[in-house]
């Protein structure tokens, strides 16, 4: 008997310890929606984190309903905006009208001067991105020069007046309402939250405004009526340690006519103000958009003798004769059936 306590008791210190680590940080002494508030504009000062999401839609419009799940993870720096980087896997998969169980996945990076991007996977939706289209890019890295002005929009948008009136707005026109503190979870500070829809609507016309845009009076009406349609709660997690927004899970409801359905994400930060690298991968080719005319036109009927390079912009005079005279044979038959060719047969 003698034993068996001493085991009972050793088991329950031991749980008492595991506890004792799992424990969440001590309630806050701040009002819930001063301190998540304060969380919000902290978490606009940040230069750079790692991201996790993923959001879930079953939607249903004009009869036709759309259910999947998108997941999008990655990092990204703006400590340096002459040399921002930027890291993000996307991948897809679910149901959408005529198309079942489709999915696919591609992956960005992107340094000061370059972003880098590949196809992993997709499928064919049906027939309608056959594997003769889709294929040769597959698995390939391509790169892009990143456009000259392109640091210099990341620079207006981090200026630090701009970004004071952006924490300003957020702080005046606060669309979170009815915030509750549920407890401590890990490091984490737990909320509950409901959407405001009239301070939402009073933050997005004073966002447009900052930005140069002049929502009407029509334009807040639509916004108006849309919001109607829409109900938000929000689960909020807070960093206690650093004071910013850790996680933010949400459920939102859409009812239009009968119609709609939910809209289910969940946004995961972390790695705060930590530097990313970003590293070009071996074997990236130079992309240019007349890449993708390749595979179209073997696509169509006739263009299959044509050899031509799916990589690259390599194409023989005779094989740029043939698509050309291809080309305009497909543009007579289109104009015949409309009834629009010209007199002579003559395309001009």
């Amino acid at each position: 008997m003698k034993k068996l306590i001493t085991a009972i008791s050793v088991m329950a210190l031991s749980m008492m310890v595991l506890t004792a680590c799992t424990e969440g940080p001590e309630a806050p002494t701040k009002a819930p929606e001063e301190l998540v508030k304060e969380a919000f504009t902290n978490s606009m000062e940040i230069k750079s984190h790692s991201f996790d999401a993923t959001v879930d839609v079953d939607i249903t419009a004009e009869g036709e309903n759309v259910d999947g799940t998108v997941s999008i993870s990655g990092e990204q720096d703006m400590n340096d905006l002459n040399d921002p980087k930027f890291i993000m896997d996307i991948s897809f998969e679910g149901t959408a009208a005529d198309f079942p169980e489709q999915s696919g996945a591609a992956e960005i990076m992107m340094d000061g001067e370059t972003i880098y991007f590949v196809l992993k996977k997709i499928t064919d939706f049906d027939g309608n991105l056959p594997a003769e289209m889709v294929e040769p890019f597959v698995g390939q890295w391509y790169y892009m020069p990143l456009p000259e002005d392109a640091t210099a929009e990341l620079g207006v948008i981090a200026d630090p007046e701009q970004l004071e009136i952006a924490k300003q707005l957020l702080i005046e026109h606060f669309f979170l309402s009815n915030i509750e503190y549920v407890g401590g979870e890990g490091g984490d500070h737990h909320y509950t939250a409901e959407l405001d829809k009239d301070a939402f609507a009073a933050y997005m016309k004073a966002s447009a405004e900052m930005s140069g845009q002049i929502l009407t009076e029509d334009d807040m009406s639509e916004l108006a009526s849309a919001m109607e349609m829409v109900e938000a709660d929000f689960d909020i997690f807070v960093d206690a340690e650093e004071m910013l927004l850790s996680g933010w899970n949400g459920s939102i409801a859409l009812n239009v006519e009968g119609e709609g359905g939910t809209i289910d994400f969940e946004i995961d930060t972390s790695d705060f103000n930590k530097a990313v690298t970003v590293e070009a991968p071996d074997g990236a080719v130079e992309f240019n958009p007349f890449m993708l005319m390749g595979p179209a036109m073997m696509m169509q009927p006739g263009m299959s003798d044509i050899e031509m390079d799916t990589t690259g912009l390599e194409m023989t005079d005779e094989d740029l004769e043939a698509m050309m005279l291809e080309m305009e044979g497909l543009e007579a038959e289109l104009m015949m059936e409309v009834g629009e060719m010209p007199e002579g047969g003559v395309l001009r």
